[in-house]
């Protein structure tokens, strides 16, 4: 029979737990949320609480869903570790990319925008990429926008070492200290420390990021779903804790008070005097104390010396002066795996492996016999066999009389130690994904064989391999399935290379191969035909099958370079010519690459200061109506006119502003421009007209093109039914989910969106048919060519039919003839743009050319 206490404990036991069934049931939800020191976004007060923008943020809606918030503070690096590995629930502050948006869930509305910054020592000069050239440059590692920067250094081929920081304020503490010449911030680190520093803001900016939360990809759709709700509900509550969060952080931030520096002096005085006071009072009592010392006290410690021998994390042995050992200690033994008893009367030499130099053990004589102590490293043998390696340092013991009666080794077992620097040295110079040789060999191996080649009978020939679309793979497949082809990539170019060849993986996608010193380039041309038919076959990895094309450019030296860097730098011109003449293409370096570079990064520098100068203008030109031939509306078109240069096309600016980042701020200024000038053309009497503006890609990723959408109508008093967006096919395949999603946000602002490009990418009548777009326009390419070839015919004739298929307006852009205006019209194309009619005209003369009664006459 059971006890009768224990069954009453028993009994206790359950209803206390059938009574705590119910709190467990009612449990909050926990969210665990994970965040970095980046001030004003997220960290960490001194108390150890949570605070920020994000946070405050944060709070307010677990307070309204009845969340339980578990923080977890981390280095950026490991923020984004452990959201991958759905450690956290919630990562705050994180900047969108579509690179990230492969690994991770995003809320779909920006918290707020960010972008990046450069800043320098007051003494330097840096005003634009060029000027960066040999200097040292601090950058966050895996920073969005220190990303973006080295990036954007490798495209204008800029020399320079990069030096990696926990944190902006590393950063700036390096700058500040005279250890990096610049160094990369974000606006919002930027604005509330510079001033606490000795650092300049340079002219160059880039990156502009949407900054959000994400989850671990494919989860907590409910939380990113309850933080948009609650978020748009806050952005448009002036009295939110959205906005006050805002102004706490961003517009009231003060250095607070600060104590008279003769208080801080006065205090530091006294403080001193004590510390001098009390060490004097110490050495007094020490003194006494080892005055007053008894012989028992001299045998307690010489007791405790010899059991801290004894078990000491470290081997110890003496030795005779004639190197006969006479004493080990247990861990000695412990690492030998040789007994005390074994070794005592015999010499260490008993643990030679044979690796070290009978002079290692010469000049250890010579200098313990000097009675000098000695230290360096053996790799000696255990009695298994096995190899370790020892730390050693052997000093001699001398008697009263000065005598040197023994020597003491002591030794640390550094095996381990040595294994890893062995891996640091392998990772130093090679690719960690591939086994490949890193860019540090490959330059170190080119200066080599420079100094060692016959210049009068051999040349050094370098290829430079890009990857072309690698890219599209990873956002197709994922990162993995990428870094996986990368090794077999890695594995057919050394088939392809001939032995002795050095290949490495450069950056990224871009690979490189320094064949051996040959007589003449035709080993070069070989081996690059040999790449190019490696790389033809099919790559196939989980069931797919994935074509790659590569991009190679050729350099050899002497002709193409002097020295190492400029053979690489003219390697990448190369390289990227190859890419800019349609990918897929070999290319010899020539000094025109190099001129074109330098013209490009000239502009480049030039646009940063484009908006200060006024260079920027808009030219407009006009839509016809097929059916009474009137002006039905324009398409501004962006115009640069730099005051000592001829006005440089948009085909070259344009790319250039997408690159560095700058056609965020520019794109909003025309959405401005524009609509405030069809407002103006409206009050002045001219018809209604309809306004086509272009949005880049980089505009449409970005999350706040509806609310700058939005402020901009609100401000110019536009009609939003007279305002029309362009966007192309390609910005909305990247996520078409997403792409969507915002699409739909413009159309319910009232605006009208047309798919600009159209024919050039994937133009399916089912993927058109999910877009909610109104407009179609017709790729100028193919109705310049109407006529010349059946296939663009056809491709024009397709694309009307599909517009009258879904009931979409259409518009033909690029119409030049009368040949081709009649085809337009008779298939039913409602719309024509184009030099027919007329080109992109001033705001002035485009009034007077609408003010006309008709327009059957093409105007010049």
């Amino acid at each position: 029979m059971i006890p009768m206490h224990r069954m009453m404990l028993t009994v206790c036991s359950v209803v206390l737990l059938l009574m705590t069934l119910p709190l467990f049931a009612g449990a909050a939800p926990v969210v665990r949320v994970g965040y970095e020191q980046n001030h004003p976004m997220a960290g960490t007060a001194d108390n150890g609480k949570a605070q920020g923008i994000m946070i405050d943020i944060v709070e307010e809606i677990a307070r309204q869903e009845g969340w339980t918030l578990h923080y977890a503070p981390c280095i950026w690096s490991k923020c984004l570790e452990d959201l991958e590995n759905a450690k956290i629930d919630l990562l705050v502050g994180i900047a969108y990319t579509p690179e990230r948006a492969q690994k991770f869930s995003y809320n779909q509305h920006t918290v707020i925008s960010n972008w990046g910054l450069l800043y320098s020592r007051p003494g330097q000069r840096i005003e634009s990429y060029t000027d960066l050239n040999g200097k040292r440059i601090a950058v966050v590692k895996n920073d969005v926008y220190c990303n973006t920067f080295i990036r954007m250094l490798q495209q204008f081929n800029i020399r320079c070492d990069l030096v990696y920081a926990d944190n902006f304020k590393d950063i700036f503490d390096m700058i500040d200290w005279g250890e990096v010449d610049a160094g990369v911030a974000n606006r919002f680190f930027s604005l509330l420390n510079e001033r606490s520093f000795k650092i300049r803001a340079t002219p160059i900016i880039f990156s502009p990021v949407s900054v959000q939360v994400a989850a671990p990809k494919g989860r907590n759709q409910d939380v990113l779903s309850a933080f948009d709700r609650h978020l748009e509900a806050m952005k448009k509550d002036r009295d939110s804790v959205y906005h006050q969060s805002l102004k706490r952080w961003l517009g009231i931030e003060g250095a607070g008070y600060l104590m008279p520096r003769w208080i801080w002096w006065t205090l530091g005085g006294v403080a001193g005097g004590a510390l001098l006071l009390g060490i004097f009072a110490l050495l007094l009592r020490r003194e006494v104390r080892r005055k007053t010392a008894d012989l028992n006290h001299e045998v307690e410690e010489r007791r405790k010396l010899f059991a801290a021998v004894e078990q000491s994390a470290n081997s110890v042995v003496i030795t005779d002066t004639e190197g006969v050992i006479e004493y080990v200690n247990p861990h000695f033994c412990m690492v030998t795996g040789y007994r005390s008893e074994e070794v005592i009367g015999q010499k260490p030499s008993l643990l030679k492996s044979g690796h070290q130099s009978a002079e290692l053990y010469a000049d250890l004589w010579k200098t313990i016999s000097a009675g000098r102590e000695w230290r360096g490293e053996f790799r000696n043998k255990r009695k298994n066999g096995s190899l370790y390696w020892d730390l050693c340092s052997i000093a001699p013991i001398r008697n009263e009389a000065g005598e040197i009666t023994n020597f003491v080794a002591i030794k640390e077992d550094i095996t381990s130690r040595k294994a890893q620097e062995e891996i640091l040295t392998w990772q130093a110079g090679h690719d960690t994904l591939t086994g490949l040789y890193n860019r540090y060999f490959l330059e170190n191996h080119l200066t080599a064989e420079i100094k060692r080649m016959d210049r009068q009978h051999q040349t050094l020939s370098l290829l430079l391999i890009d990857i072309d679309n690698l890219k599209f793979v990873n956002d197709t497949f994922g990162h993995d399935f990428g870094d996986r082809l990368l090794v077999q990539i890695a594995e057919r170019l050394k088939q392809a290379a001939c032995p002795l060849s050095i290949v490495g993986r450069f950056l990224g996608n871009e690979f490189a191969l320094v064949p051996p010193l040959a007589e003449g380039r035709e080993h070069a041309v070989t081996l690059v035909n040999r790449i190019k038919q490696q790389m033809s076959e099919l790559f196939v990895m989980d069931g797919a099958e994935v074509v790659i094309t590569v991009s190679i450019g050729v350099v050899v030296f002497p002709d193409d370079g002097e020295d190492a860097d400029t053979l690489l730098r003219n390697a990448e011109a190369a390289m990227y010519e190859a890419k800019r003449q349609g990918r897929n293409t070999i290319v010899w370096y020539t000094t025109d690459f190099h001129k074109r570079a330098q013209y490009r990064l000239m502009l480049a520098a030039r646009l940063h200061r484009a908006f200060e100068n006024s260079d920027f203008t808009l030219q407009y030109q006009p839509q016809i109506s097929t059916q009474d031939n009137t002006v039905i509306g324009v398409e501004a078109l962006l115009r640069w006119t730099p005051a000592d240069l001829p006005p440089v096309s948009p085909m070259e600016f344009i790319p250039i502003l997408e690159e560095t980042g700058l056609i965020v701020p520019v794109g909003t200024w025309v959405l401005y421009q524009a609509c405030h000038q069809a407002a103006a053309w409206q009050r002045a009497g001219l018809p209604r007209m309809r306004l086509s503006v272009n949005i880049s890609a980089v505009q449409f990723q970005r999350g706040d093109l509806g609310e700058t959408v939005r402020m901009v109508l609100a401000e110019t008093g536009l009609d939003p039914a007279l305002l029309c967006l362009e966007l192309t096919e390609s910005m909305l395949m990247i996520d078409t989910a997403q792409s969507q999603q915002k699409l739909q946000e413009l159309r319910d602002l009232g605006v009208r969106l047309a798919l600009d490009d159209f024919g050039t990418g994937y133009s399916s009548l089912a993927y058109l048919s999910r877009l909610p777009v109104q407009e179609l326009k017709v790729d100028q390419s193919f109705v310049r060519r109407l006529h010349d070839t059946p296939s663009d015919t056809a491709v024009v004739n397709t694309v009307i039919a599909m517009a009258q298929e879904l009931g979409l307006t259409l518009i033909a852009e690029g119409v030049e003839s009368e040949e081709q205006k009649s085809h337009l019209i008779g298939r039913g194309c409602t719309i024509i743009q184009g030099f027919l009619f007329c080109r992109p005209l001033p705001p002035d003369q485009l009034a007077l050319f609408v003010g006309q009664e008709g327009h059957d006459e093409p105007q010049a």
